[in-house]
């Protein structure tokens, strides 16, 4: 090898070498479970569960409102069919 592919060589490894420095250290952190700044991250995320917990349970409490006035519906329909089915009958009221 020459000497000025031995420097292009040196050069580019080099170079290769500073840019891929930070993926290969994250990379790193992450296999061995460190990780730079998760503490905050990790609370975010918590809080966020929590946000999505809350709103869940909203949900859950509006389909029970909803749950509970379609039982309602059906009960006055229910009613309502009896009353009409009365009046249908002979002798029945007008």
């Amino acid at each position: 090898m020459s000497p000025p592919e031995a420097v292009a060589a040196v050069a580019f490894f080099g170079v290769v070498g500073i840019v891929l420095r930070p993926l290969i250290t994250a990379f790193s952190r992450r296999i061995a479970g460190g990780s730079d700044g998760s503490a905050e991250d990790l609370r975010i995320l918590r809080d966020e569960i929590e946000r999505q917990r809350a709103e869940l349970d909203a949900v859950h409490d509006r389909l029970a409102q909803v749950d509970e006035l379609h039982n309602r519906v059906e009960f006055a329909e229910r009613m309502l069919a009896q009353v009409r089915e009365k009046s249908a009958l002979p002798g029945g009221r007008t």
